[in-house]
């Protein structure tokens, strides 16, 4: 709906107005020139509770969460 609405008002997306998104998914990177987006690695997530499932061993990790800067800032 924002995208909706920059695009009826003209709005560029990083000089008017800015968008952070949650999670990346590939159509972010696609659409009015990118999304800029900030989201954990699910594969680093997946890697831990697969350790957990295997060892049964209690993991407590901060996953680091990646900023993926594109045209919408």
């Amino acid at each position: 709906m924002m995208l909706k609405d920059a695009k009826h008002k003209k709005l560029k997306l990083g000089k008017d107005l800015g968008i952070l998104s949650h999670n990346d998914e590939i159509v972010k990177e696609i659409i009015f020139d990118g999304i800029t987006t900030y989201s954990t690695s699910f594969e680093t997530m997946a890697e831990k509770a697969a350790e957990f499932i295997l060892h049964r061993k209690k993991i407590q990790e901060i996953v680091p969460t990646l900023l993926i800067r594109r045209g919408s800032l």
